[in-house]
């Protein structure tokens, strides 16, 4: 029996093909089951990135990373109060990883028409040694009036030319206040 999804998948694919764009990323229709975790977190304007994930408290566990100090973080010089997600982020794999590819989608008030998502990255401090944490910042912004985030970190697979990427763990960040 095949899929729906895989369906559409080979025929996003050959559609692609067709149109010369094969070596476009391509995100994988299939989502398999991937740990979720979610947390409650508060907003603030003062990071003190350089302590926070040096000191071992801020570890996660979760597999394959663990989160630790998230929070929803906007720079007090910034005029137009943007926001981005910051914390520490612990590699609880057995690879180093130099990049993390997210997909997310935002979260707003049913009241709210406004929509925001896409893909994205994680900038982080430095690569990640398995076992380590280092401090992290979405590449994305967050729009104030949001409720949450929903990240969908992926995993990046290159095949001849054709690049895929795999969920490999999802984080639901909601505003506590």
């Amino acid at each position: 029996m095949v899929k729906k999804s895989n369906v559409l998948f080979l025929g996003v694919t050959c559609l692609l093909g067709f149109l010369g764009c094969h070596k476009l990323p391509v995100i994988s229709a299939e989502q398999a089951s991937v740990p979720q975790f979610s947390i409650k977190v508060s907003s603030s304007d003062n990071v003190d990135a350089a302590s926070w994930c040096q000191t071992g408290e801020n570890k996660g566990i979760q597999k394959p990373f663990g989160f630790g100090k998230v929070q929803f973080y906007r720079d007090k010089s910034d005029p137009e109060k943007k926001e981005y997600i910051v914390g520490c982020i612990t590699n609880n794999s057995q690879k180093t990883i130099e990049q993390l590819p997210v997909s997310y989608t935002v979260q707003f008030p049913p009241e709210n028409s406004k929509f925001s998502g896409g893909i994205s990255s994680l900038t982080l401090a430095s690569p990640i040694q398995p076992g380590k944490t280092v401090y992290f910042r979405s590449d994305f912004e967050v729009d104030p009036d949001a409720l949450g985030v929903e990240m969908s970190l992926q995993e990046t697979k290159q095949k001849e030319q054709t690049i895929t990427y795999e969920p490999i763990q999802r984080l639901v960040i909601q505003r506590s206040n």
